[in-house]
């Protein structure tokens, strides 16, 4: 880590093991002084592997993490190891872990890993690399936790997009290619990434927003929005072949922020409607 940048960590993983997993993110300070790290917000939890209790886990943790829960400050000493967060995790579950760290020094290391429940932070960082389990699975580091449309969508000419475009096709630059990963070298679906989308002369219309149901296996889909009328939240859970609406207002221009919870499907359809 380098004390300049603040760092978006999260993994989602489903322990398919037979056994209960410790799976948790661990801090290590090298340093000799003490590392202060401000932790901007922490959400944890662990669900069945179904898509209905996954998003039901997902898309509330999504919403929580945006709004700063679970912020504290950890005092980390010269040579010192801590747990970030962990779950014990049992046999057949998903975990999804979600933390926004900045460190008060450089050199100050993190690593995401499983173990057996009696994994200490320090022996953490005696493992060695997992690997990769596939190509549709992406482990790696980022630039960035948040993007935005660089040219403002015109709702009186422009009726509709699609967010999380997987594969991409028509949208530029949506993603970004991750250096030294496992599996994928783009995080398909942009999962946890923050959207924010201007729209200019909204005129008091509507968003239809409609989840990709011609993707097989997607039964359900729950999404996390923000405007400056409702803060953070997120839908309720959508069924197929339904959508969502979200209104625009009437002022001259209309920003929305939008996260992809893990267990949903990508290609998400915004249409400006009356």
């Amino acid at each position: 880590m380098s004390s300049s940048y603040t760092y978006d960590i999260e993994l989602y993983h489903h322990n398919l093991t037979g056994t209960t997993k410790r799976i948790c993110i661990a801090i290590y300070n090298p340093n000799a002084s003490s590392a202060t790290i401000t932790v901007y917000a922490k959400t944890t939890g662990y669900s069945n592997t179904d898509q209905s209790s996954e998003l039901d886990l997902t898309a509330p943790l999504q919403r929580d993490y945006q709004m700063g829960i679970g912020a504290t400050t950890l005092s980390l000493s010269g040579y010192s190891y801590a747990f970030l967060v962990y779950v014990d995790t049992p046999t057949a579950k998903l975990v999804n872990e979600k933390v926004k760290i900045k460190s008060s020094l450089s050199n100050v290391k993190v690593r995401i890993f499983h173990g057996p429940t009696s994994a200490t932070a320090q022996q953490v960082f005696s493992y060695s690399r997992d690997s990769a389990s596939g190509s549709s699975t992406t482990t790696g580091f980022f630039q960035n936790d948040g993007l935005s449309n660089s040219t403002l969508i015109d709702a009186s000419s422009y009726q509709s997009f699609v967010l999380s475009e997987w594969r991409p096709g028509l949208n530029q630059n949506e993603y970004e290619n991750g250096p030294d990963v496992l599996g994928s070298s783009q995080l398909g679906g942009n999962y946890g990434m923050v959207y924010t989308i201007t729209i200019t002369n909204p005129g008091g219309k509507r968003i239809k927003i409609t989840p990709n149901w011609s993707a097989t296996g997607n039964n359900y889909a729950r999404i996390v929005l923000w405007t400056s009328t409702n803060g953070w939240y997120t839908t309720t859970k959508i069924s197929p072949n339904n959508y969502w609406i979200m209104a625009t207002g009437a002022g001259t221009t209309f920003t929305f922020k939008y996260v992809l919870p893990g267990g949903n499907f990508g290609n998400f359809k915004f249409e400006i409607i009356d």
